[in-house]
């Protein structure tokens, strides 16, 4: 909430009954928990954006690539080159408010979501996820 909207609040709430308060709270808090419900669904739907990004590149990178490797893993290089074309498949698919909240996040921020997903991966497979180059991991 900005300044004058405070202050216009402020002085409704002065000149206003007690009863009519209680109704100018009440409104204020179902908006706040609309807002906020709106902007989960906003939040879930460009993580899941980025879930099928993460889907896309195991598909059509990740495991060419470490079936040519000689050692079966991704260097630092293509694990970069992974996460890039996650990411360009996410922004791809993603629209509206989604689109644009997936566009406002820093790289380092998406990067740190990729991670959480690979982590969350990993336990449910009972193995250790590799880290992922925007979190500076070495291991494939």
């Amino acid at each position: 909430m900005n300044y004058l909207m405070a202050a216009s609040f402020m002085d409704w709430l002065s000149s206003s009954g007690s009863d009519t308060v209680v109704q100018g709270l009440v409104s204020i808090l179902v908006m706040a928990i609309l807002y906020g419900m709106r902007k989960m669904g906003i939040e879930k739907k460009a993580m899941e954006a980025i879930e099928e990004g993460m889907e896309h590149a195991q598909e059509e990178f990740v495991v060419w690539k470490k079936r040519s490797s000689e050692d079966g893993k991704l260097s630092k290089k293509e694990r970069a080159e992974a996460r890039d074309l996650a990411l360009k498949h996410a922004k791809s698919i993603a629209t509206g408010a989604a689109g644009k909240l997936l566009a406002s996040w820093a790289k380092e921020k998406i990067g740190a979501r990729i991670q959480r997903i690979l982590n969350k991966k990993g336990k449910k497979s009972g193995s250790n996820p590799s880290p992922s180059p925007a979190s500076g991991g070495e291991s494939s």
